[in-house]
């Protein structure tokens, strides 16, 4: 048998009883058993006293061997650090040094943003040179790595640029060392985990660009939970969007989905969460979501787009308006400026160290 099979058999052996979570079935329910989240060979277990803490670990150790550490530092290739109680600094850099060094030269010119503009980046209509794919790839690949676990400044950069791996042009090439410059300057980045309030809200920011290459919008959202981000995303959506308000009312849809699911799952480890609640800068969206009534500008739409209004129609959700300039999703689905940009960046607590 696996290891992955001794650790079921541990679990199993010491956690016998208990209620699997509705959210995540690795996830036992009963207060008095530990949490353990694997990936590969590297993991984190939690506990509520040393004693539950050993007496799981002598059952684990009595299938597999393991290597313990009482105190986190490492995770996944993720630097923890906890200067202080209640803080927690991420940061990956191992990483950004490895990217530095293999893909970045003495001409590569530090950047002050990661991207300047897209509407020139596309995948035809141009006679431009088309460069070797693998190096191309080799960047994005790395530079992905960094932008899903602990830079949120690099998704939207990192995801457009990835549209075009297939056939990249000396354009997509210029554009990808700006962001390597960008990263080459500003490579202290880290992402600090501090509450900044005691409201247990699950707060969603959800934005959408609408239009673009195939006039394939793309959206974007940020998760915060005690102000802190806990989830990021930027993709391009696969339908057409005939409108913003449409671009947008998909984006709640797509962004409702996830917020649900990180609620059941928030309360499944720990405790009841507050509704979570979605931050939208598109008053018309705000306004169909919260009226479920059929008309002219969303009878069209497909109808998993609908999943927001069940979900705030059963209380399950709430949804809020916000100005264009505290929306923190911009970063998720635009080039910005490097004030706006910084502005984002402070809100989100993504901090050089000093």
């Amino acid at each position: 048998m696996g290891s992955h099979g001794n650790i079921c058999l541990a679990l199993h052996a010491f956690c016998r009883g208990s209620i699997k979570s509705m959210a995540d079935q690795d996830i036992q329910q009963d207060p008095g058993n530990p949490r353990m989240w694997i990936h590969v060979d590297d993991g984190v277990v939690t506990a509520s006293s040393n004693t539950v803490m050993q007496e799981f670990r002598a059952a684990l150790e009595s299938q597999l061997k393991t290597t313990w550490d009482s105190t986190l530092h490492t995770i996944v290739g993720i630097k923890v650090k906890r200067p202080l109680l209640g803080k927690i600094i991420l940061s990956q850099p191992f990483l950004t040094q490895k990217i530095i060094d293999s893909f970045t030269t003495n001409s590569t010119l530090p950047r002050n943003i990661p991207i300047k503009d897209t509407n020139s980046l596309t995948t035809s209509g141009n006679d431009e040179e088309v460069i070797n794919p693998n190096g191309y790839l080799s960047i994005v690949g790395s530079l992905n790595d960094l932008a899903v676990a602990t830079r949120p400044n690099l998704a939207f950069a990192v995801g457009f640029l990835a549209r075009f791996a297939k056939s990249p042009t000396t354009r997509h090439w210029t554009a990808i060392q700006q962001v390597l410059g960008y990263v080459k300057g500003l490579g202290c980045r880290q992402l600090v985990i501090k509450p900044k309030t005691t409201n247990k809200t699950i707060v969603t920011w959800v934005d959408a660009n609408w239009g673009g290459e195939f006039s394939r919008s793309t959206h974007g959202s940020i998760t915060t939970l005690f102000g802190c981000p806990i989830l990021w995303a930027s993709k391009r959506q696969a339908l057409v969007a005939t409108s913003t308000c449409h671009a947008e009312f998909m984006a709640l849809g797509w962004a409702a989905r996830h917020s649900v699911w990180l609620k059941e799952l928030y309360f499944d480890m720990t405790e009841h969460v507050a509704t979570p609640t979605l931050m939208c800068d598109n008053d018309a969206a705000v306004k169909i979501s919260k009226d479920n009534s059929a008309n002219k500008r969303t009878r069209h739409c497909e109808r998993e787009c609908f999943y927001v209004n069940e979900q705030i129609h059963r209380r399950c959700l709430d949804i809020e308006w916000v100005p264009s300039q505290q929306q923190l999703a911009d970063i998720m689905t635009k080039a910005l400026g490097p004030m706006p940009f910084e502005r984002i960046l402070a809100s989100l607590n993504m901090l050089c160290p000093g």
